[in-house]
């Protein structure tokens, strides 16, 4: 294939989650039909349905996720997994290495007097690792706007990365490259290039947010 071809490729194995019993609440064998809200099994609050602002949301398949590795082989550092308040250079999480206990999360939130040196979320969320050595460069573009939490570890050829978002489908991306210009390229036809700012709106901004 076109990634095995290259110096440096991501190798992406897909991992299945299960739910404890799937079927429970399927209306017989009635075709296209949705699972019965009243059969139900009693669990946790929020697996089946959940309540916010009035709004009542059901799952009719229940708690559900998808998830994904990427390795990026021969990679020491990896990068991105923006808008958090750590490194670019992106450090372990599992591991007798990791320097966080718990996953990068992506999930936009208003965060005031946020901590340093966190995985924890902030305002954007852009699902893109990008790895580079002297062999070439390599990204990984998640597509999937749902929560995502990501794993960054050590592996045996590399550094792997693990996602896993609350639902949707693996919608992924490679893009793989002499350098980080060349991925970062293909990345931004996938998602547009910035346009270039006016004159006039180029100098010194101050926020006015929490003045008294």
């Amino acid at each position: 294939s076109w990634i095995k071809d290259t110096a440096m490729r991501a190798e992406v194995e897909e991992e299945e989650i299960e739910v404890e019993n799937p079927t429970i609440g399927m209306q017989g064998d009635i075709p296209n039909s949705e699972p019965s809200l009243a059969k139900y099994p009693p669990t946790e609050d929020g697996m089946w349905e959940e309540s916010f602002g009035g709004h009542q949301d059901s799952k009719p398949r229940g708690p559900a996720a998808v998830a994904l590795d990427v390795t990026y082989d021969g990679a020491e550092y990896v990068y991105g997994l923006a808008e958090h308040a750590s490194p670019m250079a992106l450090k372990n999480t599992l591991g007798s290495s990791g320097a966080y206990t718990d996953p990068y999360r992506l999930y936009n939130l208003d965060v005031f007097e946020y901590e340093l040196d966190e995985p924890m979320a902030l305002y954007g969320a852009i699902p893109l690792i990008t790895a580079h050595s002297a062999r070439g460069s390599a990204s990984a573009f998640w597509l999937n706007s749902a929560e995502t939490y990501i794993d960054v570890k050590d592996g045996d050829t590399g550094r792997v990365s693990h996602w896993i978002s609350e639902s949707g489908t693996i919608d992924l991306f490679l893009m793989v490259g002499s350098g980080p210009k060349d991925v970062i390229r293909e990345y931004a036809k996938l998602t547009g290039f910035q346009a270039l700012p006016q004159e006039f709106s180029l100098g010194y901004h101050q926020c006015r947010w929490n003045y008294k």
